[in-house]
C-alpha cells in the first residue's frame, strides 16, 4: 500500500500496539459523502473535524441501515445509538440498502 485514498477506510493489523501517522495534503471533500453500493462497506471520514451525521450523508442517511466501528454504533431502529458524528482518523462499516 503506497497511498491512501480520502473516504476510504483502511484496516491495520498491528503487531504491538503503537500509533499511525499518515502525512499529506488535506483534500477538498465532497458532502455528502457518496455511497457506492448496496451492503457493507469500510468507509474513512473525509473531513478535518467531526461531522455529523446527517451532514455527513445527506439525503443517503435515509438508506444507510448501520453505521459500526471499534467501539460504538447507530441504527435506524435504535434508540440508543452511541455515533453522533463520524470523527477524522477513524473508519466505519456502513450498511446501505437503497
Amino acid at each position: 500500500l503506497k497511498s491512501f485514498s480520502s473516504g476510504e477506510g483502511y484496516l491495520v493489523n498491528m503487531n504491538t500496539a503503537g500509533s499511525l501517522t499518515i502525512k499529506g495534503t488535506p483534500v477538498k471533500t465532497v458532502n455528502p459523502i457518496p455511497i457506492q453500493k448496496n451492503g457493507w462497506q469500510l468507509i474513512g471520514c473525509p473531513f478535518q473535524l467531526p461531522t455529523s451525521l446527517q451532514d455527513a450523508f445527506g439525503n443517503n442517511l435515509q438508506g444507510i441501515q448501520c453505521i459500526k466501528n471499534i467501539d460504538e454504533f447507530w441504527q435506524t431502529t435504535s434508540s440508543f445509538n452511541t455515533i453522533q458524528n463520524i470523527e477524522p482518523g477513524k473508519g466505519y462499516f456502513l450498511n446501505y440498502e437503497q
